[in-house]
């Protein structure tokens, strides 16, 4: 289910991307979150003695290795529910 992210290609290659790009080169991606979204997300990343960035890194590679979690993610955006509606 989970497909890698942000690889890229050979010069020749129809995405014509350069295979000396750093696959671990970061990009800024913002998420819009309510206040009690970013109250909990700061504070549990406090709680863990880390930052919130890498709180939501960690449930990205999550996402991405475990099967059975995305499923669950795929059946919830797929019902319509949001993160704000539990």
């Amino acid at each position: 289910m989970s497909r890698p992210l942000g690889r890229t290609g050979d010069k020749g290659s129809p995405g014509g991307r350069s295979t000396g790009a750093r696959a671990d080169r970061r990009v800024r991606f913002t998420l819009d979150l309510t206040r009690q979204q970013h109250r909990f997300l700061k504070q549990f990343a406090l709680d863990v003695e880390a930052d919130a960035s890498n709180v939501m890194r960690t449930l990205l590679r999550l996402l991405e290795e475990d099967g059975a979690l995305a499923k669950r993610v795929v059946t919830r955006v797929r019902e319509g529910r949001t993160e704000s509606e539990g």
